[in-house]
């Protein structure tokens, strides 16, 4: 009988150690994983690279700039938003991350016609990945915005 209760109490402790083993991530790890997927994966088109992504609970930067070379130079756009301000970040299918409110702001200038363009949405676009891919940055967006305390 002693030895049922030892073995039962064995198994209650290593099941309360493995459930407590399992944590959300950490505001870095988040980070961290933000930066390497957003800057392999934010789309606009073929010719466009990411630069200075920067990532942090109450904004997300980049600007992406184009090989194509224009008479008067390239073109550069400038993209920023606050994770924590867009409500739930969702998948909406075909590349696309969705937010439930107008965050996502790009200033584009065009080297060709010497003009910035500035507009705002609900959007931004991700390279097709592996299948789950965008629901977990979004997740990740998310899980982020929780460390914003700039949050409305």
């Amino acid at each position: 009988m002693k030895t049922t209760i030892t073995t039962i109490l064995t198994i209650c402790l290593f099941m309360l150690s493995s459930t407590q083993s399992v944590q959300a991530q950490s505001e870095e790890e988040t980070i961290t994983w933000l930066k390497k997927n957003l800057g392999e994966t934010v789309y606009v088109g073929e010719d466009l690279h990411v630069k200075n992504l920067d990532v942090s609970p109450c904004e997300i930067s980049w600007t992406l700039e184009s090989d194509e070379e224009f008479e008067y130079g390239n073109s550069y756009f400038f993209c920023s938003f606050n994770p924590a301000l867009a409500g739930n970040w969702g998948n909406k299918g075909n590349g696309l991350i969705l937010a439930e409110a107008n965050v996502v702001y790009c200033r584009d200038y065009s080297g060709a016609i010497g003009s910035y363009y500035e507009h705002g949405s609900t959007v931004f676009s991700i390279k097709e990945g592996e299948e789950g891919f965008a629901e977990e940055i979004a997740k990740k967006l998310n899980h982020l915005a929780t460390f914003c305390e700039q949050k409305n």
